[in-house]
């Protein structure tokens, strides 16, 4: 039953990165997923895109080559992974890219270009998932700062 407190769930949406709404998940359903067999999943964390490259001396570019290009490599590898363990599910918990969102408070040195850099590199290597296998990105310190607030969850909402 939904109570007062609860929302109506919403029609799930059906981009890659923005199925979940209404304390629910396009795709997930029992109907979906045949709840009542037996599955495995693929659990994933850290895959901190810019990490790397952030401990890399040069520019921008060297360092994106160097250390950012080296862990694309991985998530392209644990993509593949994915898609040939053909699990009931991915579920990637926390800290997607490295960069921190410009909207926590007190936070001076947060780069939004990065930040959508890294977002939109993360993105494009997890689209590669087979889209019958559903993906679930949780959020982690990273996507919405060590001190949440309303913008930072929005943020992430918005992109996840």
């Amino acid at each position: 039953p939904i109570l007062p407190h609860m929302s109506t769930p919403k029609r799930p949406r059906m981009d890659r990165f923005l199925r979940a709404a209404g304390r629910s998940y396009g795709g997930m359903g029992k109907e979906q997923q045949g709840a009542e067999a037996p599955f495995h999943f693929v659990q994933m964390a850290d895959t901190q895109l810019g990490m790397e490259a952030s401990f890399l001396p040069g520019g921008m570019a060297a360092r994106h080559d160097k250390g950012w290009g080296n862990e694309l490599k991985l998530l392209q590898k644990a993509v593949e992974e994915v898609n040939r363990l053909k699990p009931a599910f991915c579920i990637v918990c926390g800290d997607m890219i490295d960069e921190w969102p410009e909207e926590e408070r007190d936070r001076k040195s947060a780069d939004p270009d990065l930040r959508e850099r890294q977002e939109k590199d993360f993105k494009e290597a997890c689209s590669r998932i087979h889209a019958d296998i559903p993906l679930l990105c949780v959020c982690g310190n990273h996507e919405i700062g060590n001190r949440p607030n309303s913008m930072t969850i929005n943020r992430y909402t918005e992109s996840f």
